[in-house]
């Protein structure tokens, strides 16, 4: 395999793909764009689907929240990638990152689910606890409280935000399953 070779793709007969590509392994790839900063980036994809990409836009970039986008071949409109490699999304429903990297756009990254679903998978945290679903009491302990179905559930207090964290992991793994999020801040 080409490991760390970077490579022009040729394009589609409609014109040329702007962006480096280089090759990873047998099935993964790496697409080199910027941002309107002129920062690069490597936006994952799988091989398999770069034919589909180069065939419809000419280049790739990242927004200004972290996405890859595709420029439409003699369109002038844009298109997050993510959403057309997954093959679109339907009504109600959004294009998740399992691993909450945004330019990670491997199919096996990517799940369709709902926008409620997308919200409780969410990895930020505005928690002065610096711990998601962590809360510090004016008393100096650290409260867990988990909202599911618009239900909040309060799970106790604990001495440390640390402490607190790993009960939150627990609680959010049995009522979100898959989509629990760990405690990895998103890109």
């Amino acid at each position: 395999m080409k490991n760390h070779v970077l490579t022009q793709i040729k394009g589609s007969e409609s014109g040329k793909f702007k962006n480096a590509v280089r090759f990873i392994d047998e099935k993964t790839m790496l697409i080199y764009c910027m941002n309107r900063k002129l920062e690069i980036f490597d936006v994952i994809i799988d091989i398999e689907d770069l034919p589909r990409i180069v065939e419809r836009y000419s280049s790739i970039f990242v927004n200004d929240n972290g996405y890859a986008y595709g420029k439409v071949r003699k369109a002038n409109r844009k298109e997050r990638l993510h959403r057309f490699i997954i093959g679109w999304t339907k009504e109600g429903y959004v294009c998740h990152h399992r691993n909450g990297i945004s330019l990670d756009n491997r199919k096996s990254n990517l799940v369709e689910i709902s926008f409620a679903d997308n919200l409780r998978a969410t990895r930020k945290t505005n928690a002065k606890s610096g711990f998601r679903n962590v809360y510090s009491l004016l008393n100096g302990k650290f409260q867990v409280r988990v909202t599911m179905n618009g239900k909040t559930k309060n799970f106790g207090t604990y001495l440390t935000a640390e402490e607190a964290n790993e009960i939150a992991i627990v609680k959010r793994k049995e009522l979100y399953g898959d989509l629990e999020g760990g405690d990895v801040v998103c890109y």
